[in-house]
């Protein structure tokens, strides 16, 4: 297998990596999460954000793994019209897109109580990616906690 920087199939995954994130980062971005829910519509805010914080957390931590240092982008506001070969901004080191992994995958831990449907990932998925990020980290004693 000859991967190099020219590969096609490479550069679909790395842009369509993107496509979820910036899909991500609009439900992020537009939505504010409902601190104690007290009805169906706030709980299901709430597990949008979630699932959408998970989304961006598993996106980034292929990414990250497969490609080191690459571009962080968290959209701080709604854009209708975006291009992903030409907006997705500077690359960043690998510890500063751990460190959004962490926050945002702990985020989707609080905001995930699956109320929108059993067919998408919820809390334990949340759950199982911290895991596997505390141990990438080598951060036994706290993957256990999450397993």
């Amino acid at each position: 297998l000859n991967l190099d920087q020219y590969n096609s199939d490479v550069e679909n995954i790395f842009l369509n990596f993107y496509k979820v994130i910036i899909s991500a980062n609009r439900i992020i971005s537009t939505a504010s999460p409902v601190e104690n829910p007290q009805n169906t519509r706030e709980e299901n805010i709430n597990d949008a954000i979630g699932l959408a914080k998970f989304i961006r957390a598993y996106s980034y931590f292929y990414l990250v793994r497969a490609f080191g240092d690459i571009p962080l982008h968290t959209l701080t506001e709604y854009s209708e019209v975006f291009d992903v070969y030409s907006d997705l901004g500077p690359v960043v080191q690998e510890d500063e897109v751990y460190q959004l992994i962490e926050s945002d995958a702990l985020d989707a831990i609080y905001y995930l109580n699956n109320s929108i449907n059993t067919i998408f990932p919820d809390k334990f998925a949340a759950h199982m990616l911290m895991a596997k990020y505390y141990m990438h980290k080598n951060l036994w004693y706290e993957a256990e906690y999450h397993t």
